[in-house]
């Protein structure tokens, strides 16, 4: 139960520290830049999550579960 709760509790203040350090650097870093940074980061996660989700669907369910 008090991982569960760090769980929740973690990324909350993570999240809320890096949105203070991002206007912080406001001036520094242009908005497009981020926009760019964001949006290329998060292909990158959908394609590195997808990827293997694919090629796990399509293997019958026992093999998938033994693979490795």
């Amino acid at each position: 139960m008090l991982s569960g709760a760090a769980g929740l509790i973690l990324p909350v203040i993570a999240s809320i520290t890096v949105f203070l350090l991002i206007i912080v650097i406001t001036g520094i870093i242009p908005p497009t830049w981020k926009g760019i940074s964001l949006g290329l980061s998060s292909l990158m996660g959908v394609v590195s999550g997808l990827y293997p989700a694919l090629n796990a669907a399509k293997m019958d369910p026992v093999k998938a579960l033994n693979y490795e």
